[in-house]
């Protein structure tokens, strides 16, 4: 050896022996930094002789620390800093040596996160009903499940319909123990669809934060539940297959009736072509089958071969739906299931059983290829001497998009194409035939081996692989040629190193377990003497450790103990740094089987007996915040609810993590895997060198993969029907109510769809029993539980606990909605016993109260107290009887029925509604009492009624109430006794309590109780009337058209008159902002060059044609509020301008004091002189002063005959002349008389628009006048045939707003009151009648029709309506149709009534018995007719006659009146041998 080469190699040991020396050192640490949390770093140092000092610091806007560490050789210790919160900003993380590593100093990005809670959102249940009230929980979790602390002054929880309209908001809720618990209610009539709740403000997605979704709809409730289950698939060839149907009622029993199945073939979808057998133009028939339900299950075999024509395709299976709707046995209730099944045009399914050997070959080289073989509905075939030939075909295509891509080079950019003419390739169209038999399992083994393929660009070439099987064949799959991958033309100049350092992944089978040892398995190329490692979960390193080990070690299995806060995922991060100086590491995930920390159980008796009390019987840990839910299992059928699942907090969980912030380069980075950064001075590889990508197709000379979505649906097949709730007693097991044992009986009346949303704020003990009364209704409950502790965190019930409230012997009774007085009813009494054994019952029919007689079908009255006949129902069925009686008195007749065997027993106790016959007529006097000047007021007043009304149906109230808004206080959900089925209805029907609101803040008289029955009002009224608005923002009477092919626009004046209302609104509730602006916006965008504004949608209101009318109303809702009315500044004036040069043009007294009104709103210099000339046109009477645009006759009854358009007109000049600085009560006294006396019973008046304006007049003079508390006394006779009666009423302040109400005799014909005292009242006669006359004047002509039909249950009846009054046409018209007694309308013939020209509505009511028609208008001359059709659906007989009303809505003194018959005889009603056997 020479002496260079000893001084060299002299030089390199002293180079190593000094970077042995000098050791390294390690940092490892989140890559993310958390608001409020810990953060933790990992600081090792290698190969060094003496401890170090290493400085690790965080820096950023907000938070800045430093810590000093003194770490040995192989040793590894955890640094924790406590974050603070931190404002939003660039943070880092830096690591400096104090006594080693010549002072280094490393530094890196973090990323900032702060944590907002998880927030869940509970609802009761997924779909509700209008009218019903959704019961919510919030709950709020911190990153580890337990309660998060939530400033909820930033939290908003809100509520949308199913049109994104912001329905309300809450804010400043309570949360106790991360938990807040609410209620909303759902308006009568709300928007329809999948409305969505959640909180802002608490993190989340944006402005909508956490939200949760459930459906409105109409629905009831199924009584069973059915299931189908079809053969899955069948061939055409054979055809059979066999659908099975099951039915059972809700609390498990099974159900008796009929089932019908439907097979019908699914769609044709688009590129589907038909082979040559198909029939294209012909719709494939539909096989129907029916089969009787033994013991709730059904099997019905079907053959679908007259189907092969009509399927879609001969190379595909076609889907066919399959829809079994299953008939009650006794009541006719009918619910479906849904299933499918696949109709193959062929018998065999012939398949690659490896896919990758059938896909791809090397060419001349021998593979084996494996073709399964079957039935297609999956039979194994066991063939073994038939042949099966696996035929390959060539096949060369041409791509014909080829030419549509731009080609890249190397660099990236796109190349230029030229074009030169070549002659295409030819295939040669080679055929290879390889022939197998069947083993017996149906597998089919082939050797092939086939010739090259040559490569030819912009064309795909490849074989055709088909099988043929006896006398079918399969095209299985296209095989394509192997071949080498083409050398890239760049080669990356960084290259990673071979040996390996990593960690043995585990498969999700294998992911480790809580609380149980495990291994996982580190792998090396090389031996390595030792490493570090750290365990990251949950946003942190949780643990940290060294590990020595053996010499020569490649391999170790580290043991590790998973525990709660390693789930539901953990990373291993391992590392060491070899002599050499360089780092190895190597990283791994593992899923771990999530399991919340604390725990929750629930159990019960599985059954129970409705209305009992049930004790739950609770465990989970001490000091918890308990919520309990439990549902009728049948609205989950219909939709699942927003409940917590034990499940679903894995994943929640798992979200709370770390991530390395980019590090400019372009490789794997330390750490990255885990979330990690990592400051070491050792050696890695990472590559900072940008890759040269090279965008690569295949017609480019490299592979262009397009993604396929497809899009899957999944049905779900649940029942969906109908369900008829009956009302039913408690009955016991064995000697039960009725029964032997004498026990009293209990009736059953709860029938709620939610039992329990319960909360148990704090419980003392581990386990514990807490109780509450079950509904009555027979089904089961579904019970679930979740539990918040401060120590674990929170629990939530594995297991759903389900409760069935049953009893084994139980009577059901149904009835219509009413029946008249003299009317027969059949009514029948099913008895249901689920005992092992027949039983003979006696059912009873109580009649001790003499409210009706029992009668035969010879209309023989029996005069019998009671009725008992006796039935055998059979073990596990049932049996029925019926009792036929004729109602004697009106109102409510309680039927009370018992039902007594020698082992059992029940009883109901069900009230039949009994109407009179004819149609009711209603009168109302109201005074006005004023004390203020006069200690004393006398009055008297006689009724007005027709000589002929129907006996009993008179009925005399008198109400006295000491404010002026009295009777509007009790009757705000009834003002006008009209139907409210549009939108300008909804609004009028909304205002009012906004009103009140705002008169009795005011007059400092608002209670708690009221306040919160008005805002309710208020919040369910804009609900529903966010159903009439446009896409466009306007609105109109019905909303967007249903049907595509009658657009509807929307109405300028509705808008007006709802966007100023909802301006208003906004005082009180939350009103979307948008709305308003939006529809402001509509409205300006419909004025005219002349400052009017015009009319788009359908003139339901005559006043809106007026177009002063029309322009005032737009006027009012733009002067609504000063930012708005300074936005359109210009057009406002440009309309005031147009109503004060035109509005003495218009002939419309409505105009002119509408137009009065919006001027001097507006302050115009026109409005004094508009005032004085409608003072001019007032018209007097005594003490009475009012406007009218008609020239009618004096009425001595004045009172009784009201007219909505003079209430409009005086409460318009009204509310003018109380905008006067100079008025006087005085001066508008005589008006508020007029005013007063022409309110209807309920406070309102006839119609809407005169009920706003009359309500909104009254209450301006109310606050004009300040009256002080009446402090009088109020007494008042009756005077009758047959007795009088005598009230005192004492009125005071604590009683003012208090409406009482007196009752006089029947047959009182006039009533004479006395006010004594100080201060103001109101005195109200209401009284009505029926009748069975027809209108003396009617303005419209009614004729009807019956039309024939196949059915006898079925009425069908054309009914015309005509307009006679004055004018061309009416305003909105109403019709209204009362079914006859027992007949309700089916809601699947209403489409039919919507689509006849000037329809814009139907409604049904009162149990679907009554049918209400809205049209835009009626015309003179001209018929516009419908068909009515209603079901018989009760066993009534010698039904009265029905009425049929149609009025114009606004104008109700025009209107008609008719009634028609239907025939019945009692034996049409009897049943039963013993009730039949005298018609014979």
């Amino acid at each position: 050896m020479n002496r260079s080469t000893i001084c060299l190699l002299l030089a390199f040991m002293q180079i190593f022996a000094y970077v042995r020396a000098e050791g390294k050192y390690t940092v490892i640490a989140p890559g993310t930094i958390h608001s409020e949390d810990k953060y933790t770093a990992a600081v090792a140092v290698h190969h060094v002789d003496k401890a170090c000092q290493i400085k690790i610091g965080i820096t950023g806007p907000s938070f800045n620390e430093t810590k000093v560490v003194e770490v040995k050789n192989a040793e590894i210790k955890n640094v924790d800093f406590d974050v603070p919160a931190l404002e939003k900003g660039d943070y880092n993380l830096t690591a400096e040596g104090v006594n080693c590593f010549d002072g280094f100093k490393n530094t890196t990005k973090l990323n900032y996160a702060k944590f907002d809670p998880y927030v869940r959102i509970q609802t009761d249940k997924g779909l509700y009903k209008p009218g019903d009230e959704v019961n919510y929980r919030l709950v709020f979790l911190d990153k580890d499940l337990k309660p998060a602390t939530v400033n909820n002054k930033n939290a908003t929880i809100w509520f949308e319909d199913g049109k994104r309209n912001r329905i309300k908001e809450i804010k400043d809720f309570t949360v106790s123990h991360g938990v807040h618990t609410g209620k909303f209610k759902i308006s009568e009539f709300p928007v329809m669809g999948y409305w969505s709740m959640g909180v802002s403000g608490v993190g989340g997605y944006g402005d909508y934060g956490h939200s949760a979704t459930f459906e409105v709809q109409k629905y009831v409730l199924p009584k069973f539940v059915v299931k189908a289950e079809a053969t899955p698939a069948v061939s055409v060839k054979d055809g059979d297959m066999q659908v099975v149907v099951r039915a059972n009622y809700t609390y498990g029993k099974p159900l008796n009736g009929k089932t019908t199945v439907i097979l019908t073939l699914g769609p044709r979808y688009y590129g589907f072509h038909s082979g040559p057998k198909a029939a294209e133009h012909q719709e494939a028939p539909v096989i129907i089958k029916t089969a009787d339900m033994v013991q709730g299950k059904a099997k019905i075999d079907l053959n679908v071969k007259q189907l092969e024509a009509f399927l879609h395709t001969e190379n595909y299976a076609t889907y066919a739906s399959i829809v079994a709707t299953v008939e009650e046995e006794f009541t006719g209730v009918k619910i479906n299931a849904t299933d499918d099944t696949q109709i193959y045009p062929y018998r065999y399914s012939m398949n690659c059983a490896e896919y990758d050997t059938c896909y791809s070959f090397e060419a001349d080289k021998e593979k084996e290829v494996i073709i399964k073989l079957s039935l297609v509905d999956g039979t194994h075939l066991s063939d073994t001497k038939n042949p099966v030939e696996l035929v390959y075909h060539e096949v060369l295509n041409k791509h014909e998009y080829y030419s549509h891509f731009p080609r890249f080079g190397a660099d990236g950019t796109e190349e230029e194409t030229t074009t030169t003419t070549v002659s295409p390739p030819v295939s040669e169209e080679r055929k290879l035939s390889f022939t197998s038999h069947m083993n017996a399992t149906g597998f089919a083994h082939f050797k092939i081996s086939l010739p090259d393929l040559k490569e030819y660009e912009g064309y795909s070439h490849y074989y055709n692989v088909v099988v043929h099987y006896r006398d079918e064949k399969r095209e299985v799959t296209n095989a394509y040629q192997y071949r080498e991958p083409k050398e890239p033309n760049n080669q990356a100049t960084n290259e990673e190193p071979k040996d390996y350092f990593k960690i043995k992944s585990k498969y999700y089978n294998e992911r480790p377990k809580l609380n149980q040892a495990d291994q996982f398995t580190i792998n090396s190329s090389q031996p390595f003497s030792y490493f570090d490692y750290n365990i990251i979960a949950r946003g942190n390193i949780l643990k940290s450790g060294h590990v020595d080990l053996p010499e020569q070690t490649k391999v170790y299995n580290l043991t590790l103990i998973p525990d709660f806060v390693y789930a539901p995922h953990f990373a291993l991060y391992v590392y060491y740094v070899d002599e050499h100086g360089e780092y190895h590491y190597a990283e791994e995930t593992f899923n771990v089987e999530f399991e919340l920390q604390n725990h929750i159980n629930v159990t019960a008796a599985e059954q129970v007996k409705p209305g009992e009390q049930v004790a739950l019987k609770i465990k989970t840990a001490p000091n918890s915040f308990v919520a309990l839910t439990a549902v009728d299992q049948s609205v989950l059928l219909l939709r699942s609810n927003n409940d917590l699942s034990h499940s679903e907090f894995g994943w929640t969980v798992g979200n709370y993590g770390t991530h390395t912030p980019h590090q400019g380069g372009y490789s794997p980075y330390p750490g990255s895997n885990s979330g990690c950064v990592t400051l070491t001075n050792g050696d890695y590889f990472y590559n900072w060198t940008k890759p040269e990508y090279m965008m690569t197709s295949e017609f480019g000379g490299g592979v262009w993969k397009r993604k396929k979505t497809i899009k899957k649906t999944i049905k779900k097949k649940v029942g969906s029907g109908v369900r008829t709730e009956v009302v039913q007693s408690a009955a016991g097991f064995g000697g039960a109510a009725g029964g032997s044992s004498g026990e009293p009986i209990q009736v059953r009346q709860d029938f709620s769809e939610t039992w329990l949303f319960d909360n148990i704020e704090n419980t003392d003990k581990e386990e514990f029993t807490w109780s509450k009364k079950i509904p009555d209704t027979i089904t089961s409950w579904v019970v679930t539980a979740f539990a918040m502790n401060k120590e674990k965190g929170l629990a939530v019930t594995e297991d759903k606990t389900k409760i069935t409230t049953f009893q084994p012997f139980f009577i059901s009774v149904r009835l219509p909605y009413s029946v008249k007085r003299g009317e027969v009813i059949n009514v029948p009494a099913l008895v249901f016993n689920y005992l092992n054994k027949d039983l003979d019952v006696e059912v009873t029919l109580d009649n001790s109260d003499g409210e009706f007689e029992f009668t035969e079908v010879n209309n023989e009255v029996i005069g019998d107290l009671k009725r008992t006949k006796t039935v055998r129902v059979p073990a596990n069925g049932a049996a029925g009887v019926a009792f036929m009686l004729r109602p004697k008195v009106l109102g409510n007749v309680l039927l009370k029925y018992t039902a007594v065997s020698p082992v059992a027993g029940d009883a109901v106790h069900k009230a039949m509604k009994v109407v009179p016959e004819g149609i009711t007529k209603y009168g109302n006097r109201a005074f006005f009492v004023n004390l203020n000047k006069e200690p004393e007021q006398k009055s008297s007043f006689e009724l007005e009624l027709p000589a002929e009304i129907v006996p009993d149906s008179q009925h005399v109230e008198v109400g006295v109430v000491g404010d002026i808004l009295g009777p509007v206080v009790n009757n705000l959900d009834n003002l006008v006794r009209l139907p409210t089925g549009c939108g300008e209805q909804t609004m009028s029907s909304l205002m009012p309590n906004y009103m009140v609101m705002k008169y009795f803040e005011h007059m400092k008289r608002l209670t708690p109780s009221l306040e919160t029955k008005l805002r309710y009002n208020m919040e369910t009224g804009y609900q529903r009337m966010l159903n009439y608005r446009h896409e466009d923002a306007s609105f109109s009477s019905f909303g967007p058209s249903k049907d595509p092919e009658r657009p509807l626009n929307g109405s300028t004046w509705l808008t007006a008159y709802v966007v100023r209302s909802l301006q208003q609104l906004e005082d009180y509730i939350k009103v979307d902002p948008k709305i308003v602006s939006e529809g402001l916006d509509y409205l300006i965008k419909q004025q005219a060059e002349n400052g009017s504004f015009t009319e788009k949608g359908s003139y339901f209101y005559l006043s809106q044609a007026n177009h002063v009318s029309l322009t005032s109303k737009v006027l009012l809702a733009l002067l609504e509020n000063e930012t708005y009315a300074e936005k359109y500044a210009a057009e406002i004036q440009k309309g005031l301008s147009y109503i004060a040069k035109h509005e003495d043009d218009s002939k419309s007294l409505h105009a002119q004091a509408i137009a009065a009104y919006t001027l001097n709103k507006a302050k115009h210099a026109a409005a004094p002189e508009k005032l004085a000339h409608l003072n001019s046109l007032a018209k007097t009477d005594g003490d009475r002063k009012w406007w009218s645009s008609w020239d009618r006759p004096h009425q001595l009854r004045w009172w009784l005959y009201v007219y909505s358009s003079d209430v409009e007109i005086s409460s318009y000049i009204l509310l003018t002349l109380l905008d006067q600085p100079q008025a006087s009560v005085d001066e508008v006294f005589p008006i508020i008389r007029w005013l007063v006396a022409q309110r209807n019973s309920y406070g309102g008046f006839s119609s809407t628009q005169d009920t706003v304006l009359g309500l909104q007049a009254l209450i301006q003079f109310a606050t004009l006048a300040d009256y002080k508390p009446a402090q009088m006394v109020v007494d008042i006779t009756s005077k009758s045939e047959d007795k009088k009666k005598h009230e005192s009423v004492k009125l005071n302040e604590e009683n003012g707003i208090l409406y009482q109400r007196f009752e006089m005799p029947a047959k009182t014909k006039a009533v004479d009151f006395s006010a004594k005292g100080t201060g103001t009242a109101m005195v109200q006669i209401a009284y009505q009648y029926n009748i069975v006359d027809k209108d003396a004047k009617p303005s419209f002509v009614i004729t009807h029709n019956k039309q024939s039909s196949a059915l006898k249950s079925l009425l069908l009846m054309e009914v015309c309506a005509e307009y006679q009054g004055e004018g061309e046409a009416s305003n909105m018209a109403v019709l209204e149709i009362n079914a006859p007694s027992g007949y309700v309308v089916e809601e699947e013939s209403l489409p039919a009534v919507e689509k006849v020209p000037h329809v814009s509505n139907t409604e049904l009511k009162n149990a679907d018995s009554l049918l209400v028609v809205y049209f835009d208008h009626l015309y003179k001359n001209k018929k516009t007719c419908i068909l009515y059709e209603a079901t018989k659906a009760h066993a009534v007989a010698m039904q009265k006659p029905a009425s049929i009303v149609v009025y114009d809505y606004y104008d109700t003194s025009m209107k008609a009146t008719d009634f028609y018959e239907v025939e019945s005889k009692l034996c049409d009603i009897c049943e039963g041998e013993e009730q039949c056997s005298k018609c014979k």
